[in-house]
């Protein structure tokens, strides 16, 4: 008994008209091609510019400076620590409304 698959049953015509287009070597040279390399190396220089070197267009005018009393100001600490009285009350305690408990 000679066995064929399913599959191979069903594509038996396809596989025939395959190896028809085969045999011309239509397919030999779409293979031959795809096989080959499709690269152009030059010979020209290479362009290392980049994006900001493009754009950048350098610094032009007087370098600006900054005012005596503002680089001292810029310098100093804005933080008030320990100043003023400390707080006794809780946020908890300040949220919550307290009751006494009635003898009824």
């Amino acid at each position: 008994m000679n066995y064929e698959s399913y599959s191979h049953a069903m594509h038996k015509d396809i596989l025939d008209q395959a190896k028809a287009i085969n045999s011309k070597g239509q397919m030999k040279e779409l293979a031959d091609d795809l096989r080959r390399n499709h690269f152009e190396y030059g010979m020209d220089g290479g362009n290392f510019k980049t994006s900001q070197r493009d754009a950048f267009r350098g610094l032009k005018g007087p370098s600006s400076e900054l005012e005596r009393e503002l680089m001292k100001d810029l310098r100093k600490n804005h933080f008030d620590i320990g100043a003023g009285p400390s707080a006794k009350e809780t946020t908890y305690r300040v949220a919550h409304t307290w009751k006494q408990p009635s003898d009824d």
